[in-house]
């Protein structure tokens, strides 16, 4: 698993790259929304799919939910626009963006 960090507005986003499929924390994405309860979160937007993995992080390993892009924009869509919200909108298409770009590197090459 490929381990990708982006920052925001001073808080980072861990993305990963498993097996070609980009998956990002949960955690971190709600601290990005100001939120520090992902599961409510999760839940209102109604993606029940629990994706956990174990992973060692600064805090030591820690088991951590992770999300597709795809629940990510389910996820978005969910919350009432702001111009915070629509500005992390935009800034996370641009990282969707630069990942789809550099996938093959991840995948060994379609």
């Amino acid at each position: 698993m490929i381990e990708i960090e982006k920052t925001y507005g001073g808080k980072q986003l861990r993305i990963f790259v498993e097996d070609g499929e980009v998956l990002l924390s949960v955690r971190d994405l709600c601290w990005l929304l100001g939120d520090r309860n992902p599961n409510r979160k999760l839940q209102r937007a109604g993606i029940d799919n629990a994706r956990y993995r174990i992973l060692d992080t600064n805090g030591g390993v820690q088991r951590m939910r992770l999300v597709s892009p795809r629940e990510c924009e389910t996820l978005l869509r969910s919350l009432r626009a702001t111009s915070r919200l629509l500005a992390l909108c935009s800034w996370l298409r641009d990282v969707f963006h630069e990942l789809a770009e550099v996938k093959c590197d991840f995948c060994g090459g379609c």
